[in-house]
């Protein structure tokens, strides 16, 4: 069995349907940003 993917449109991804997914950063569903990830930073 072929798992079927899915391009998303606005970042041009590609993707398992029905799942969310990373690109530069940010988690995308239905071409929608729905978390960033925070980088974290240390200072001396």
């Amino acid at each position: 069995m072929v798992p079927q993917l899915a391009k998303d449109a606005t970042t041009g991804e590609l993707h398992l349907y029905h799942r969310a997914h990373w690109h530069e950063g940010k988690l995308y569903y239905r071409g929608k940003v729905v978390l960033e990830k925070q980088v974290e930073t240390t200072e001396d």
